[in-house]
């Protein structure tokens, strides 16, 4: 190539091997840029091409992800309606329970009066009544678990206590003894729970 780009001067112009001299050193120099710049663009090409690959796989990732997050949302809401509605069954059976033990407080004081003459078969009435409380008590402790059958079990349990507490009256209004039977008698005996 010329020296700093200037070709030397001859008497009819400028120097024909100088001009072509630089020019096929230009021509080597840019074939030599065209052939770096091919190769880079073949690189781009191709992280290009692998960028697009891995883009396509995080946004089917993307979309499993969100199908599945979907998915838990709505299981999310349905765990949580189905917990509401055993929160109410549970208050609810709370509700019966309550009612029934007082309805069987009340049976039993309007009995007191009579129970002195029976008072082995009110006692033996009376823990058959205790006994199937407490299993009442215990069947709803595993209310979360299996809240419809524990709903018939308890209908089942109210309605065994109403017909032992019904043959105590039979049995209590059918003594002809007035000696009276105090509460704190029936607690003695084991009849009624003691107050707290």
């Amino acid at each position: 190539m010329a020296e700093n780009g200037r070709f030397k001067k001859t008497l009819f112009g400028f120097r024909k091997s100088a001009v072509l001299d630089y020019v096929e050193a230009y021509q080597r120099e840019s074939q030599t840029t065209i052939d770096t710049l091919n190769k880079e663009l073949d690189t781009c090409r191709e992280q290009l091409a692998r960028a697009n690959a891995e883009n396509a796989e995080l946004e089917a990732k993307v979309r499993e992800c969100t199908a599945a997050v979907h998915e838990l949302h709505e299981l999310a809401d349905a765990l949580q309606a189905q917990v509401k509605e055993q929160v109410a069954l549970h208050n609810r059976i709370g509700d019966v329970y309550v009612e029934a033990k007082a309805d069987a407080k009340r049976i039993v004081e309007d009995a007191d009066a009579d129970a002195k003459n029976i008072l082995k078969a009110a006692d033996d009435t009376a823990s058959m009544t205790v006994r199937h409380i407490d299993d009442t008590v215990s069947e709803l402790s595993g209310v979360k678990t299996s809240m419809d059958s524990l709903a018939r079990h308890l209908g089942d349990k109210l309605a065994q206590i109403d017909a032992a507490l019904a043959a105590a009256k039979r049995r209590l209004s059918s003594s002809k003894r007035t000696d009276s039977i105090t509460s704190d008698d029936l607690q003695a005996q084991g009849v009624l729970p003691t107050r707290k």
